[in-house]
């Protein structure tokens, strides 16, 4: 609902996933991109619809490995 409330004005989308229960204690709960428990494939298929994103930056606060998390982030949201 709040996509399609507001999605005229976002152009920029803050992308993170959290870890599912019991992962992730070692990087502060978070887990990279499409590995968690946030459902970004029907997110971004909302904010394609319904908004002006043309953004998106993907962060994780504390990786074990930054190399991992942006590997395995990008490749996740390319099946987008």
């Amino acid at each position: 609902p709040w996509i399609e409330k507001h999605g005229k004005r976002i152009a920029a989308v803050h992308v993170k996933d959290i870890a599912r229960p019991g992962e992730g204690l070692d990087e502060d709960g978070w887990s990279d991109v499409g590995h968690g428990t946030i459902d970004w494939a029907g997110l971004i298929q909302a904010l394609r619809a319904k908004s002006a994103a043309k953004y998106y930056v993907m962060e994780q606060d504390n990786p074990n490995d930054i190399e991992r998390f942006a590997r395995r982030s990008i490749a996740a949201a390319r099946t987008y």
